[in-house]
């Protein structure tokens, strides 16, 4: 069984060793790296070449989100999921926004740090019922929609709500379908939606089918 290689980047020495005995315990993953700054969290990174990247959000020299952005150039950049106190609408929609995979509340039980590391470890997403209701109420405010999708985005989540499909919308906008499809894919993700109806669904209820 694969075990996923797995670097923790945290401040507080308690709970890095406490994610670290966590993490080794489970027959899915194994710790190679810890790091107390982002300055070492790249480091490590960089040289270890993890599968995932678990990053306290709120490290003492940079932003663990502007670590987890960076990491994202790198090669093979690992799989990234955030953990934090800070759960306010602001903060999620910059995780969401900067490449995460998941995001959990340190005051979260183990076994959800676990499912978040392994959802991502997996290609997957994985977020707490709070992170997503904090998300949600950023997104359930049309003026808030220009904060979290670009013009082309909601251009694009127009025409699936007038029934175009991928093919058509590529055409209107000089895209390849491709392109139209990853724009799509980039779209659910932001918004926390698991399906095409639920994108539709979500689009007709903001009146987002009337943007031109």
């Amino acid at each position: 069984m694969k075990r996923y290689s797995t670097v923790i980047i945290e401040d507080q020495r308690m709970f890095r060793d406490l994610m670290r005995t966590l993490v080794n315990s489970s027959e899915h993953f194994e710790v190679i790296a810890t790091a107390n700054n982002a300055g070492q969290g790249w480091e490590s990174c960089r040289e270890h070449q993890p599968d995932v990247a678990l990053i306290d959000i709120e490290l003492p020299d940079h932003s663990g989100i502007d670590l987890g952005i960076r990491l994202q150039s790198l090669p093979q950049p690992p799989a990234l999921v955030a953990v934090s106190s800070m759960v306010d609408p602001v903060t999620t929609t910059r995780v969401f926004d900067s490449g995460f995979s998941g995001y959990v509340e340190k005051n979260q039980p183990p076994d959800i740090v676990l499912d978040a590391l392994h959802a991502a470890a997996e290609g997957g997403l994985y977020f707490t019922q709070l992170v997503r209701e904090n998300r949600r109420r950023i997104f359930n405010d049309v003026n808030a929609i220009n904060k979290i999708l670009s013009q082309r985005e909601q251009r694009i989540v127009s025409q699936i709500c007038r029934g175009q499909k991928n093919k058509e919308i590529a055409h209107s906008l000089k895209l390849s379908v491709r392109t139209v499809e990853n724009h799509r894919y980039r779209i659910m993700r932001k918004l926390m939606l698991d399906s095409s109806e639920d994108l539709l669904e979500f689009g007709q209820r903001l009146g987002l089918h009337h943007i031109e």
